[in-house]
Order: structure tokens, then C-alpha cells, then sequence
């Protein structure tokens, strides 16, 4: 398994502390869940994991973590995809020794993603890939062994996810910073057969990508939208650009042909003009020589 294991691993590591047959490690149990996880995380996420610190108090039925960091996935270069500042557990004692023990209240503090986009592929949906992969491949059985402890089974009454936030880093629009409110989930799995780690861990991590990768896609869709509206906008002024342009070109051949059909009746006016002038000549001449033959004009 991949994405999932780490997740389901660390609700396994409750084995540690809700199981009696492990009362012998008590004294290095902090010690002991820090390195499991920093150890077997990379192993089954294929990327780096770390966690800060552990405190873990089995008299009192509570538990903290803090500072978990889950890598990315192969592809993705951003320095992690989740980390987690704090995550609290509540367990119910009365179920530390029934078939299913009972996680009352499981709280994530401080939830940060970094939701990375190359190409059509998101590391969130990378992550649900895995998810569904690691579900669906066969588990396999390991052989009982006399000491070991038994097969355990958990529920989890709450689920809370708090001060959630994503940071949304694409090759073609730059980084963003999304709102992820913070949300519960109730009741997972049930108290009489619960749910093995994994299966616990995939119920718990799905809906919290599911809420990024929907809230990235809505971010994408308003950017596409805004580059659409954007180039629209260009095109619209390219197209008025060249109206423009057009109306000005048409608007000069007009002037030019008035200018030409002035000019040309003007020079009609000239010639009508001369057509007179030579007329009126001509006239003068005729009154002229009626008047050497002693003619008037009448």
C-alpha cells in the first residue's frame, strides 16, 4: 500500500497503546511510536515522513502527536503534501480489551496542504489514486503466533479536522491560498466489528482530499473562467481595434472621393465658364460687325 498505509499505520500505532500485551514497552513507548513511523512511513509512502514528538499517557486514556509531515508523491516537488501541527486522541478505557476499541474523539489541529498541479494531474488526485489502489490489492494474511497481540479492530466515535489550509501551486497560474473550513465526521466504522487501521485510515484521509481537490477545482475553474473572460476581452478590443480602423480606412476613401468629384466639378464649372466666356465673345463680335453694316441688333 502507498498513500493509505501511512495514515491507517499511524491509527496501527493505537495498538501500542490500547493493547496490554505491550505494557513491557511503556517505558519507551514515545520513543518507540516516533521511530515506527519516521521508519515504516517512508516505506510504504514512498516519500519522507517524519513526526516531532509523542506523548502519550495510557492512564489517562489521551493521547498527542505532533508535527506530522507526509512527503508527496513521486513527481511533485513541493516539500510536503500534508503535515498535521497536532493531532489528539481520547480513547474510551472500557474498550481497551473488547474486540473493537473505541476512539472517542480523534482531533487533526493545524491541517496544511499543499495541492500541487503539473500538467492535468494533481498530487491530490495522485494521493486518491493510491488510496483506491492500496484498497482494492490484496492483503496478506500474517500467520498467528503464540504472544502476539490480537487482531485489532477500531471506531472512531469524532473525527475533527481544525485551522485547515491549503496552499495551491500551479505551473500556469502561479500559488494561491485556499480557504478548507474546518469539518467532522461521525461514526466510523462501528462498535460491534470496527475497522481494521487501514481501512480506518482510508475512511479518515479520503474525505479530507476529496475537500482540497474539490476546493482546488472550483479555484481552477474561476481561474479558466478569468482567462476566458480576459481573452475575450482582448478580442473584443482587437475586433473594435480594427473596426476602428476599418471606419477610418472607409472614411478617407470617402473624402477621397468627394475631394475627386469636387475637383472634377470644379474643373466642369471652369470649362462651362470658358464655354461662356467664348459665347459672350462671339456674341460681341457679331454685334460688332451688324454694326459695320450699319445693323442694329434686335
Amino acid at each position: 500500500m502507498k498513500g493509505i498505509k501511512i495514515f491507517g499505520g499511524l491509527i496501527a500505532l493505537l495498538l501500542v497503546i490500547v493493547v496490554g500485551v505491550v505494557v513491557f514497552v511503556l517505558g519507551n513507548l514515545n520513543q518507540i511510536v516516533k521511530e515506527t513511523v519516521e521508519t515504516v512511513g517512508p516505506e510504504v509512502t514512498q516519500t519522507n515522513v517524519l513526526l516531532d514528538q509523542v506523548d502519550i499517557a495510557l492512564t489517562e486514556g489521551k493521547g498527542e502527536l505532533n508535527d506530522f509531515v507526509i512527503g508527496n508523491p513521486q513527481g511533485f516537488s513541493s516539500p510536503h503534501l500534508l503535515k498535521w501541527d497536532t493531532i489528539r486522541l481520547q480513547i474510551d478505557p472500557a474498550s481497551v480489551t473488547s474486540d473493537v476499541v473505541v476512539i472517542k474523539d480523534f482531533t487533526i489541529e493545524g491541517v496544511d496542504i499543499v495541492a500541487e498541479q503539473k500538467g492535468l494531474r494533481t498530487n491530490l488526485q495522485a494521493l486518491l489514486d493510491n488510496l483506491d489502489s492500496g484498497a482494492s490489492s490484496p492483503k496478506q494474511e500474517k500467520p498467528s503466533q503464540s504472544g502476539e497481540a490480537r487482531d485489532v479492530r477500531l471506531m472512531m466515535e469524532q473525527v475533527r479536522f481544525a485551522d485547515n489550509s491549503i496552499n495551491f501551486v500551479t505551473e500556469k497560474y502561479g500559488s494561491y491560498a485556499l480557504p478548507l473550513p474546518s469539518f467532522e465526521l461521525s461514526n466510523i466504522g462501528d462498535k460491534t466489528t470496527g475497522l481494521t487501521p487501514e481501512e480506518l485510515g482510508v475512511a479518515i484521509l479520503k474525505p479530507l482530499i476529496k475537500q482540497a481537490k474539490k476546493a482546488v477545482e472550483e479555484r481552477i475553474k474561476g481561474l479558466a473562467k478569468e482567462e476566458l473572460e480576459a481573452k475575450l476581452k482582448e478580442k473584443e478590443k482587437e475586433l473594435k481595434a480594427k473596426a476602428e480602423a476599418k471606419k477610418e480606412e472607409l472614411k478617407a476613401k470617402v473624402d477621397d472621393k468627394k475631394d475627386k468629384l469636387k475637383e472634377k466639378l470644379e474643373g466642369n464649372q471652369d470649362k462651362l465658364k470658358e464655354q461662356e466666356d467664348k459665347l459672350k465673345e462671339k456674341e460681341d463680335e457679331l454685334k460688332n460687325k451688324l454694326k459695320g453694316f450699319g445693323l442694329k441688333d434686335r
